[in-house]
């Protein structure tokens, strides 16, 4: 249990949310929860106590005797192992490891936090969606294989690896704008998808509309370095420029997607004002299934009933919309590749060897469609075991359980 006087160390603030009622962020040792009117109130006049029985007579007190010192007391008790056991909600990467530690950036973010002054955003953001909306409107969008050789890919990937650093350079230097601190940058797996992220864990402390900044800021970035591609290639029409253009239109769809957890989902997480909203999406649709099957226990009430009447129909469809995409990803897409990677790799590999043993090269593209499929099967195949492992410990477990 958390010893009593580290509570003074425990920080409550207001917490903007779409909840009907008052919500409050506590922070303990780098760690954030979301909490009621309720558990902020003790936990305030606890701070202000010297031990945790002057604390517990202050509160019956303040509540004006509502409640006895045995119920304050257990109460309290629970808070504390709550604080103390209590774990971060583990973060959705199969793989990750840090690159660059925040220390090492802070100067760089200090000196891009004046591209977030509204005078200046919203200029650069206006250009870039004219120039980026024209390019969408005019351009056919298609890609003549014959222009991409092998120093075309090598430039398009170092392209990516850039982008991709800036990206994370925007949601960095978004935090230094609105004075928090930003974690370390580095590189993981998220399902199927390779990634950069930046720890911006820091951000709950914000109003909802600076999260929603933050949030946006690494697209922000992309949108900047995009601009003079942007102009050269309307200037040249060089081909290289236009996959550029297309490969960072393709990122900000991707990266735009509510559902997975990139920024998309944390962007709609901060409009709609609902911490852990895909957790709570299903609460929702579990609460919904018991009900019409007269098993909801009493007194259960999602979170997602709780909030404001005017977000409800949003928070609804977004839960009903986002659990059939992840039925639809992971029971048809993915089947759908195991197939695909089934019937058509055999036939790529022996014309590969074909190729080996007759003293030629291998077309690039036979090559390049191996090492695609190999490597997105191994993610896969990591990915699944990720997922099955604790299913079958927790099924091992109960047998054991059961012998016992």
């Amino acid at each position: 249990m958390l010893a009593f006087d580290k509570i003074k160390e425990i920080e409550v603030s207001e917490f903007h949310t779409s909840n009907a009622e008052a919500t409050y962020l506590a922070t303990y040792g780098g760690k954030y929860y979301e909490i009621n009117a309720v558990v902020a109130g003790v936990l305030e006049i606890a701070k202000q106590a010297n031990t945790i029985d002057d604390a517990v007579i202050r509160y019956v007190e303040a509540s004006g005797n509502r409640y006895t010192e045995d119920d304050v007391r257990k109460f309290l008790d629970r808070c504390m192992e709550l604080f103390d056991t209590a774990e971060q909600p583990k973060r959705p990467f199969i793989l990750r490891f840090d690159l660059v530690s925040a220390e090492k950036i802070t100067w760089l973010t200090r000196k891009l936090a004046f591209l977030f002054d509204v005078r200046i955003l919203f200029p650069l953001l206006a250009i870039a969606a004219v120039l980026d909306g024209y390019f969408c409107a005019t351009d056919t969008l298609l890609v003549t294989a014959g222009s991409i050789d092998l120093y075309v890919i090598i430039g398009l990937l170092l392209f990516i690896i850039a982008s991709s650093c800036i990206h994370e350079l925007g949601h960095a230097a978004a935090c230094r704008y609105y004075g928090i601190e930003h974690g370390n940058v580095g590189f993981g797996l998220y399902l199927n998808f390779p990634v950069f992220y930046t720890d911006v864990s820091n951000i709950w402390r914000l109003k909802r509309e600076q999260r929603c900044v933050v949030n946006l800021a690494g697209i922000y970035f992309q949108s900047i370095i995009l601009l003079p591609v942007l102009v050269a290639y309307f200037v040249t029409g060089h081909p290289v420029l236009k996959y550029l253009i297309l490969l960072t239109n393709i990122n900000f769809v991707i990266t735009l997607n509510p559902f997975f957890r990139f920024d998309g989902y944390w962007l709609m997480t901060d409009l709609l004002g609902i911490a852990n909203l895909r957790a709570k999406s299903m609460e929702l649709l579990r609460y919904l299934y018991y009900r019409m099957r007269g098993k909801a226990p009493d007194g259960w009430k999602p979170a997602l009933l709780m909030v404001k009447p005017a977000y409800r129909y949003a928070l609804f469809a977004y839960s009903v919309v986002v659990n059939l995409f992840f039925g639809y990803y992971f029971f048809y897409i993915i089947p759908l590749f195991i197939i695909h990677f089934v019937e058509s790799f055999p036939g790529l590999f022996r014309t590969m060897l074909a190729s080996l043993s007759s003293g030629t090269m291998p077309d690039f593209g036979i090559i390049q469609q191996i090492v695609a499929q190999l490597l997105f099967m191994a993610i896969t195949v990591y990915f699944l075991y990720r997922m099955v492992k604790p299913l079958a410990r927790s099924i091992k477990w109960k047998r054991v359980s059961d012998r016992s």
